[in-house]
């Protein structure tokens, strides 16, 4: 099994307008295989689409790291 895409430990939260931060994603931690399916599920306002645009580089965690094909996702590439 050769592992293409790795989280170890991905944290995101926002700043709340009255003060304080709301944690959107915490500890999430996961290995995908080439020609694996992966499905990402959950409630409205669960993440989901907080976790893409980390996966796709276009938003940064505050904690934690993503590896594609060895590399680590930095931001958005044209790969």
């Amino acid at each position: 099994m050769t592992v293409v895409l790795e989280t170890w430990n991905l944290c995101r939260s926002f700043p709340l307008p009255g003060g304080g931060r709301l944690e959107v994603l915490r500890g999430v931690s996961f290995r995908a295989a080439g020609g694996e399916l992966l499905a990402v599920t959950g409630a409205s306002g669960a993440g989901k689409s907080t976790l893409l645009q980390l996966l796709a580089g276009l938003d940064q965690p505050d904690a934690g790291e993503i590896r594609l094909d060895q590399f680590a996702v930095t931001g958005a590439s044209v790969d």
